[in-house]
């Protein structure tokens, strides 16, 4: 996993969904990326601010998975390094 797709994704995980416009500092790239490989959604949700509806996303369970599997693969190899 990419620093970008770990940041997005935990930005997702600890915020709850979010706006695109959020985390539109992202490459487009990337964004389709997560959403094809199944660890973020993308829906229209109401704008409690100006009103109608914009672009959210937010974390699925295959994403959470990915980033504990990613975590434990980190935590892996610090283990093994330090040893």
């Amino acid at each position: 996993m990419s620093p970008d797709e770990y940041k997005t994704l935990t930005l997702l995980e600890v915020t709850g969904d979010a706006p695109v416009t959020a985390v539109a500092r992202r490459s487009v790239p990337l964004l389709t990326s997560l959403q094809n490989r199944g660890f973020v959604t993308v829906y229209d949700g109401v704008d409690p601010v100006r009103g109608g509806t914009r672009v959210m996303m937010s974390i699925t369970e295959a994403g959470r998975a990915a980033l504990i599997e990613h975590r434990e693969s980190q935590a892996g190899g610090q283990i093994g390094s330090d040893a």
